[in-house]
């Protein structure tokens, strides 16, 4: 997938990302041949969004909206359109040759994924990450700083938990209905996990962004707008992330509650993929050199304790 990404600077920066150990840390039950579809997603994930924060596109508008426009072509030819698989990325996206990289993944997705459903669901949450990357990336050049409510709202979309989540779920071949995959109860799974991974990724992320001229993140929005101070913004984020959890395991219970004796096992399977990618996350932000360079060799081992209190 590298060779997808044109700047020697980005690619250098997406090395650090080390996909390799993130696909395996968030889809531990995928097999290789998926693992792989997984690892192909998060390094074009980072790589598109890492040039919007590195400013390729400050003072850029029309290019901007051309990086957009041919990500979303992409997107829907590969995974929704009915020649999907047909068409010649290069004429689909003929200026960003990372947008082609996406067509390539929708394609060995949309050849995967039997599941109508599933594969919308997939394309639609790609192409929510991509409008929301892009058009934030243009609000925060502008040097315009959103309120709390709004940068959170955004920061769902950001994040690209969604399609991540998803990818991860048809690489692990989950085995659901339509009623259920669909189910509000799962959006509100996946939404409690992506609340957590998202917070998480802005508190460890924050001094990597502050490099990059970059102040849109939880932490700082929440201190200026509270005026708070700096361990107090941190303390109330981590209080979310761990309310976030409590509701996570009541929606779990609801959702077991809900589906027939004979969906049990495979919506476990789902819940758990859910808690594998939190875990995974989490465990993976402290052994990249993406956020941590230069820690490898005081870094021993990781335990994460999640109690009710």
């Amino acid at each position: 997938m590298s060779r997808y990404i044109a700047s020697d600077d980005l690619r250098r920066t997406n090395q650090k990302v080390d996909v390799s150990l993130l696909s395996r840390s968030i889809a531990p039950e995928a097999e290789l041949k998926e693992l792989s579809c997984v690892a192909k997603w998060c390094c074009w994930l980072f790589a598109y969004d890492d040039a919007l924060d590195h400013n390729y596109f400050k003072g850029k508008d029309a290019e901007r909206e051309i990086y957009r426009d041919e990500a979303l072509r992409c997107a829907h030819h590969s995974l929704l359109d009915e020649n999907g698989g047909d068409h010649d990325p290069a004429v689909v996206a003929p200026n960003y040759t990372l947008a082609q990289g996406l067509y390539t993944i929708g394609s060995e997705i949309r050849q995967a994924v039997q599941q109508p459903l599933l594969r919308e669901l997939i394309c639609e949450s790609i192409c929510r990450f991509i409008k929301v990357a892009v058009d934030g990336g243009a609000t925060c050049n502008s040097g315009e700083i959103l309120d709390l409510d709004s940068y959170f709202t955004n920061r769902m979309e950001t994040s690209g938990v969604y399609p991540s989540l998803w990818i991860t779920l048809s690489a692990i071949r989950i085995d659901l209905p339509d009623w259920i995959l669909g189910h509000e109860l799962v959006k509100q799974l996946m939404h409690q996990t992506n609340i957590m991974s998202s917070l998480e990724n802005d508190m460890l992320s924050f001094v990597k962004e502050i490099k990059h001229g970059h102040i849109e993140s939880y932490v700082p929005i929440l201190a200026h707008q509270k005026a708070l101070g700096a361990q107090k913004a941190i303390d109330e984020t981590a209080a979310l992330i761990h309310t976030s959890y409590l509701k996570f395991g009541h929606l779990e219970d609801e959702l077991l509650q809900l589906v027939p004796d004979e969906q049990k096992d495979e919506t476990c399977r789902l819940i758990r993929a859910c808690k594998d990618f939190r875990t995974g996350a989490s465990s993976w932000h402290y052994k990249t050199s993406r956020y941590f360079a230069g820690l490898d060799n005081q870094v021993q081992a990781i335990t994460v304790t999640l109690e009710d209190k």
